[in-house]
């Protein structure tokens, strides 16, 4: 059994050619998904971007909040208060 070397030549040709034609497929399908992966990595930024500036905002309303109710009186305190008061009022009534 004899092979022709053009025959042979010609058969390895056609498969080298075969097989850059598939590493161009695939290397054109990576290029694909690295931009595709890129273009995502962007959105998710942006995303976090907002989310952060929407968290910096809460986390201040909620330092104010807190300070607002610090400034607050209490239930007791306006209780006691209010007891005085009452006092002072049956006392000048009289």
């Amino acid at each position: 059994m004899s092979i022709d070397l053009d025959e042979f030549k010609r058969h390895t040709g056609a498969l080298a050619e075969h097989f850059d034609d598939g590493l161009k497929v695939i290397g054109d399908g990576l290029a694909s998904l690295r931009e595709s992966t890129e273009a995502r990595f962007v959105e998710v930024n942006q995303t976090l971007g907002s989310h952060t500036q929407m968290l910096a905002q809460v986390m201040m309303d909620v330092e104010q909040i807190k300070f607002d109710l610090k400034q607050k009186v209490s239930y007791d305190d306006f209780a006691k208060l209010e007891k005085r008061v009452m006092r002072l009022e049956i006392k000048s009534h009289t």
